[in-house]
C-alpha cells in the first residue's frame, strides 16, 4: 500500500513540476502574441503607421501611433463587464478623438448571443463616430437578446474616448 502511495505521489509531483515549467515557458510567448495582435489591430484602422509606442497611464494601457514622425492616433485597451465575462477591446482613435474602429480582443459571452459583439457588423457601427454619438438604439444597433453585452461595449468605448487624455510629449 505504501509503495503505491509513494509512486502516485511522485507522479503527481513530477506532473505539477512539468506543468509549472510549461507555464513559465509559454507565458512570455503568449504575452508577445497578444501584443503583436493588438498592434496589428491598430494598423488595420490607421494604415501607413510606421511606429507604435506603448504607454501606461495608471493602470490603463494605450499605444501612441506615428506616421513619418507625426502622431496620427492612439490605440486604447479597454475593459468592459459584459453579461457573462469581462470583455477586452481595442479602440483606435485619431488625434481628433474620432473613432477609427474597434476590435474585440477577448470575450467569453454567451455563444450565439453576446458573442456577436465580435462580429464585423457590430464592430463597424463605431467607425468614424465621436464619443457623444455612441448611444445604443440611436446609431448603434444592439444585438437582439444580448442588450447587456451591447450596452457594455458601447459604454466602455464611449467612456474611454471621452476620458482619454494622452501624456504630454
Amino acid at each position: 500500500m505504501f509503495k503505491k502511495t509513494m509512486v502516485l505521489g511522485l507522479i503527481c509531483f513530477f506532473s505539477a513540476l512539468f506543468l509549472s515549467f510549461a507555464y513559465l515557458i509559454t507565458t512570455p510567448i503568449i504575452a508577445q502574441q497578444e501584443l503583436k495582435s493588438e498592434k496589428e489591430g491598430i494598423s488595420d484602422f490607421l494604415p501607413g503607421i510606421d511606429k507604435i509606442i506603448e504607454e501606461k497611464k495608471g493602470e490603463k494601457t494605450y499605444y501612441r501611433c506615428y506616421k513619418k514622425g507625426e502622431i496620427v492616433g492612439y490605440g486604447l485597451i479597454v475593459f468592459a463587464q459584459g453579461y457573462a465575462s469581462e470583455i477586452k477591446l481595442m479602440v483606435v482613435i485619431d488625434k481628433d478623438k474620432t473613432i477609427r474602429g474597434i476590435r474585440v480582443l477577448e470575450q467569453r459571452e454567451t455563444p450565439g448571443l453576446g458573442a456577436k459583439i465580435s462580429e464585423d457588423w457590430f464592430e463597424n457601427q463605431f467607425k468614424e463616430k465621436k464619443a457623444e454619438d455612441l448611444i445604443l438604439g440611436e446609431g448603434i444597433e444592439a444585438i437582439s437578446g444580448a442588450t447587456i453585452s451591447s450596452q457594455a461595449v458601447t459604454e466602455a468605448v464611449r467612456k474611454s474616448v471621452e476620458e482619454f487624455e494622452p501624456k504630454a510629449r
